[in-house]
Order: structure tokens, then C-alpha cells, then sequence
């Protein structure tokens, strides 16, 4: 999505802009951390739970 509004902003613009998403990425694991811990106390099984949160676990 970011690419596509990169896109559309330079155009617009006429000039080169970019979009860094990447301090987002923190926030995006732990939502996916709360998301697989209450998940496994409520009951599920913990390989599921993963896959369902994206996550991987050895």
C-alpha cells in the first residue's frame, strides 16, 4: 500500500517522496504477541495459535 501511495504522491508532486513504515513493525509484533497469549490462555493449542498470529515458534 505504501508503494502505491509513494507512487501517487510523486506523481502529483512532481517529485520523489517515500514512506518508511518500518517504526510500525513494533507495534505490528507485540498486537501479534498479545493476540497468540490470549489466545494459548484461553485454550488453544499453541502450534495453531502461531499460525493463526503469524508468528513461528520452535
Amino acid at each position: 500500500m505504501a508503494d502505491i501511495v509513494e507512487a501517487e504522491a510523486s506523481e502529483k508532486l512532481d517529485r520523489n517522496v517515500g514512506i518508511d513504515l518500518s517504526t510500525l513493525f513494533a507495534a505490528h509484533i507485540m498486537g501479534q504477541a498479545r493476540a497468540y497469549g490470549s489466545l494459548v490462555n484461553a485454550g488453544m493449542e499453541s502450534g495453531s495459535t502461531a499460525s493463526i498470529c503469524s508468528l513461528q515458534v520452535d
